[in-house]
């Protein structure tokens, strides 16, 4: 479990189309970002429809700290990833994703729809760009499926009732529509924040990224939202409060720019706000 040292800040980020292009899934404009969060000790807690075992490589790509991941849009929690699987490492949040591939099969019927599960590797390389041995970690779930929606749009309502009676969600991401239990990313958020609260010595500030609705309920528990538009400049996600504010580019490049910009205010301006390095 991460300790907090001193530090009152917490980072929580989407990957796609966020920290990570949409168009290449690189993260190199962040990197410099991603030095002066490391070297401050701020925990950068990421939050993706990705799984974990898709996560843990990024993370180590990124060569972040030790910190929790927030799995499948909020259905799972890793407290540790440099902790082997053992008990009390993970908590699964909302359903199952076995419970979920039955209810969708049963409303394949009356719904046009691919999932994850229909597309296997071929597929999800095909639909995603991801290289094979990433396509199988993608495929690798546990509390979430997501799926490529090929019926009219204006059934989406009906789709979406139809798993709520099951005690389903469906949210729009990035990519793909994605169905979960009744969990989501801002509920996840709020239970690292309780976990961690007990190592710091005051009110912990959270920073939330995202670019998506599916990012929106973690955009409105965090202290300070950062949307990041779209690479055709349009912002698919709601901003509440003073303290919320969008990033000036698209992905990794505006995600740099815009967290440092807040690091840079939050800690006494003492980095150069507008640099990337």
């Amino acid at each position: 479990m991460l300790h907090l040292d001193g530090t009152a800040i917490l980072i929580f980020s989407d990957l796609d189309g966020c920290l990570l292009n949409k168009n290449d899934y690189s993260f190199q404009s962040a990197v410099p970002t991603l030095d002066r969060i490391r070297q401050r000790q701020i925990p950068l807690i990421l939050a993706s429809s990705k799984t974990e075992a898709e996560m843990r490589v990024l993370a180590d790509e990124m060569q972040l700290r030790d910190a929790p991941l927030i799995c499948e849009n909020g259905g799972t929690i890793i407290w540790s990833r440099s902790r082997p699987p053992v008990e009390g490492n993970t908590t699964v949040l909302g359903a199952s994703r076995d419970s979920i591939l039955r209810t969708l099969a049963g409303l394949k019927t009356e719904f046009r729809f691919t999932s994850f599960q229909d597309l296997q590797v071929q597929g999800v390389m095909e639909k995603t760009g991801l290289p094979r041995d990433r396509a199988l970690a993608a495929l690798n779930r546990s509390s979430t499926e997501p799926l490529v929606w090929e019926d009219e749009e204006s059934r989406i309502d009906a789709f979406r009732s139809a798993l709520e009676a099951q005690s389903l969600t469906l949210t729009r991401g990035g990519r793909f529509w994605h169905v979960a239990g009744q969990t989501d990313k801002g509920y996840a958020l709020q239970q690292v924040v309780n976990q961690l609260a007990s190592s710091a010595d005051r009110k912990l500030t959270t920073i939330a990224i995202g670019d998506s609705p599916i990012d929106q309920h973690m955009l409105d528990v965090a202290d300070y939202p950062i949307a990041i538009p779209w690479p055709d400049g349009v912002v698919h996600v709601t901003l509440t409060g003073k303290n919320g504010r969008i990033a000036p580019e698209a992905g990794a490049l505006g995600w740099g720019i815009a967290v440092s910009q807040l690091i840079a205010e939050l800690c006494s301006g003492t980095e150069n706000s507008g640099q990337q390095g």
